[in-house]
């Protein structure tokens, strides 16, 4: 016992076991627990510094007995190194915006597609109402030819029926004279023109 508390003075953050039972060491028993009475130490900070202040005296002591040349080449590796991790980084991130940039690339190409479909539809449409145009331009111009001929054959009528009438007004003019004519030289003649 006094060795255990020795040894526990000594150094605080030692792993502080009890040895198991040979019956429990290859058992089943403590399968979630390994080693049931084992305490981890508690860091401390000191410690902490203790051990990180030992190292770099360490790695001073060997960095000194290094030729130059080896340092030099040791610093350039960890410039390579980090450049390499910075390059690897940049790359994923690339990869991973080339990747989803194709989707929305993809995205953007079927929609030019529906819009070049609905672009060749109005084309259509407007070629429809256009010839339509044309076909309605031209049913005016034949309208206009044929109100044009009617009022042409009007005219004509309009004169035959003013020419008509003048010949009747003349035949009438004529008649008078005639039947005024006769009724002077013999009133017999009309008696018997009228029997």
């Amino acid at each position: 016992m006094i060795d255990k508390q020795s040894s526990q003075n000594k150094n605080p953050n030692a792993y502080q076991s009890s040895p198991l039972p040979e019956s429990e060491s290859y058992g089943r028993e403590n399968v979630d627990n390994p080693m049931p009475n084992t305490q981890k130490p508690k860091p401390h900070l000191q410690n902490i510094k203790n051990r990180f202040s030992s190292w770099r005296t360490r790695r001073r002591e060997r960095w000194k007995d290094t030729p130059l040349h080896e340092r030099e080449t040791i610093r350039l590796t960890r410039v390579i190194a980090f450049a390499t991790v910075c390059y690897t980084i940049f790359s994923g991130w690339t990869l991973y915006e080339i990747h989803t940039g194709s989707a929305d690339t993809h995205e953007l190409a079927v929609q030019a597609k529906k819009q070049a479909v609905a672009t060749t539809d109005l084309v259509t449409a407007a070629n429809i109402q256009a010839r339509a145009a044309r076909r309605n331009v031209r049913a005016a111009r034949n309208m206009a030819i044929a109100a044009e001929e009617q009022a042409e054959s009007a005219k004509q009528i309009a004169g035959q029926a003013l020419a008509q009438a003048i010949a009747t007004n003349k035949l009438a003019t004529e008649a008078a004279r005639s039947a005024a004519t006769a009724s002077r030289s013999s009133p017999s003649k009309i008696e018997m023109i009228r029997k």
